[in-house]
């Protein structure tokens, strides 16, 4: 079956999807987004993000995913039949097996509607397995050994702290704050000090290119063009990156909080383990420049971004499938 590509590995995150396939590596990367009118859907992926505030009457852009919990059935199976039958995947004999990581905090409904929205999109079996455990695996550590491991993934919906050992969770912690939340504070941020509206997308970008958890350097100047919103007019501005990395303060704390709790309600034979082994950091926020600083400085854990940290999670859900009863081992019933 693997020589025909029939194993993939599939991350559904809350902004962006990633599709890995067996012998070929991650192959699909695209926004979590479901462009739907009267007639149906119209769009998946990037194609449906490009539609996102352009959309005619009728048309409306969703993303069906919100932290990593289906929130509609339907368009979240569109979603993922648009990805899986994406030509860089390529034809397949058979229907794929499909290895789908999602948070063990899900509930028994919440899990099922995950695992059924894939077989649905053509999936001949799915198993779910800890979104956790697998960004562990994806990051290189030793998910099964006898040892406490600490795993922060900051992902577009939010942000999961874990404690893993022998291959199971031993404490788990989440918060609501996340990538879209970083991006929401810079769109007030413009807001309420310069009267400057602009979109989700352009406040994303404004974080990727000068945002930051940590100040270094100079600070670099931006134009940043969106909307007057006392006169309704087109405007552009010029901001300091280190306006935008003091929007980003609060949401940045509340991201340590979630550490420092996880940290707290770890169990001291564990505690020790993280000092000796460090703090992985994964996830797409885990490439915000000097978040693992921020981390270390506020938490005093030895803190290190991931190698592919973007791409733990999916990397690891391929994994199982490579490493002898992982599958069984990990599967999580719904």
């Amino acid at each position: 079956m693997s020589v025909f590509s029939n194993e993939l590995a599939v991350d559904l995150g809350t902004t962006t999807t990633v599709v890995h396939v067996h012998k070929k590596g991650v192959v699909v990367r695209e926004p979590s987004a479901v462009a739907t009118s009267r007639a149906g859907v119209v769009a998946v992926g990037s194609d449906a993000e490009e539609m996102s505030g352009r959309t005619p009457r009728g048309t409306e852009v969703v993303y069906p995913v919100r932290n990593r919990v289906v929130t509609d059935f339907d368009l979240t199976a569109a979603l993922l039949r648009g990805l899986m039958s994406s030509p860089a995947i390529g034809r397949r004999p058979f229907r794929p097996r499909v290895a789908l990581p999602v948070s063990v905090t899900l509930s028994s409904v919440e899990m099922r509607a995950a695992r059924e929205s894939a077989r649905v999109a053509g999936a001949r079996e799915v198993h779910l397995l800890p979104q956790s455990i697998a960004a562990a695996l994806g990051a290189g550590l030793p998910a099964f050994e006898a040892a406490g491991n600490m795993i922060i993934d900051v992902g577009g919906g939010g942000t999961e702290v874990s404690i893993i050992s022998l291959g199971e969770v031993a404490v788990i912690e989440s918060g609501r704050t996340g990538g879209e939340a970083l991006d929401l504070a810079i769109s007030h941020y413009l807001r309420t000090y310069y009267g400057l509206q602009i979109g989700t997308r352009t406040a994303a970008q404004i974080k990727c290119r000068v945002g930051a958890a940590h100040v270094s350097g100079p600070p670099e100047v931006i134009t940043v063009k969106g909307q007057d919103v006392v006169r309704g007019t087109p405007a552009a501005i010029e901001v300091k990156s280190d306006e935008v990395i003091a929007a980003l303060e609060e949401p940045l704390d509340a991201i340590v909080d979630v550490v420092r709790t996880a940290f707290v309600n770890t169990p001291a034979e564990l505690s020790g383990d993280l000092f000796d082994r460090g703090v992985v950091l994964v996830g797409g926020g885990a490439q915000m420049p000097g978040l693992d600083v921020r981390i270390r400085e506020r938490t005093g854990l030895p803190v290190f971004v991931a190698d592919a940290g973007s791409d733990a999670v999916v990397l690891g859900a391929a994994r199982a499938f490579e490493i002898p009863g992982a599958l069984a081992k990990l599967e999580l019933s719904s």
